[in-house]
C-alpha cells in the first residue's frame, strides 16, 4: 500500500495513525472476537501501518508520525469497555518506544491523546444526558470539537514541531490534568 502510494503521489512524510473503534461492553460481557476486534483495530493498526511508512521514512531522512490515543489511555474508561483503555495505553506506550528508536532516522513520533470530542462515535456509543452530564463535569464545560484535535495534529506534524518527540499530548478541557 505504501509502495503505491509513494509512487502515486510521492513519498510519506507525515503518517496519521487515526483508526479505532469504541465498544462500550462490560468486561465480563466482553467476548474473545470482540476482544480481538478492538486490539487490532486500535493498536495492531498502529503497528501495522507504521510498519509500511517507517522503512519509506527511514530512507528519505525523515518524517513526522502522529498516533491518537485517547485520554482512556492514561486514566479508566467510562464510556467504552475495559479494552479500551488496554488498548489505547499500548498506543501511548508503542508510540514512546518508536520515538525513541527512530529519533536518529531524522522521524519525530508523538501522541494526541483526546477526552470525549463531539463525534458520531460518541454520540452513538452514550447518551445526550450522558454527554451533558459528562461536558459540564469538566473545566471547560463542553465536549471538544474535532477541528480542535486536528489543529493539535497539524501542528506535531509542522516544522514547529520538530524538537518534539515522544510526546502525548492530552485535548481534553481539563477532565485529565497530568
Amino acid at each position: 500500500m505504501f509502495d503505491e502510494a509513494r509512487d502515486a503521489l510521492g513519498p510519506v512524510e507525515i503518517l496519521g495513525n487515526y483508526a479505532g473503534v469504541l465498544r462500550p461492553t462490560r468486561f465480563v460481557d466482553i467476548g474473545e472476537d470482540e476482544w480481538t476486534a478492538v486490539v487490532d483495530t486500535n493498536l495492531k493498526g498502529t503497528f501495522r501501518v507504521y510498519t509500511g511508512a517507517a522503512p519509506q521514512m527511514q530512507g528519505q531522512g525523515g518524517g513526522r508520525i502522529i498516533n491518537l490515543s485517547s485520554t482512556v489511555g492514561r486514566n479508566l474508561s467510562t464510556v467504552g469497555g475495559a479494552h479500551c483503555p488496554a488498548v489505547k495505553a499500548g498506543v501511548l506506550g508503542l508510540t514512546r518506544h518508536l520515538a525513541n528508536e527512530v529519533a536518529k532516522d531524522g522521524i519525530t513520533v508523538n501522541a494526541v491523546y483526546p477526552g470525549l470530542i463531539d463525534t458520531d462515535m460518541v454520540r452513538s456509543t452514550i447518551s445526550a444526558a450522558a454527554v451533558e452530564r459528562y461536558a459540564s463535569s469538566f473545566p471547560i464545560s463542553r465536549l471538544g470539537r474535532p477541528g480542535e484535535v486536528v489543529d493539535l495534529i497539524v501542528f506535531l506534524a509542522s516544522d514547529q514541531a520538530a524538537y518534539i518527540t515522544g510526546a502525548s499530548v492530552g485535548i481534553n478541557g481539563g477532565d485529565l490534568m497530568v
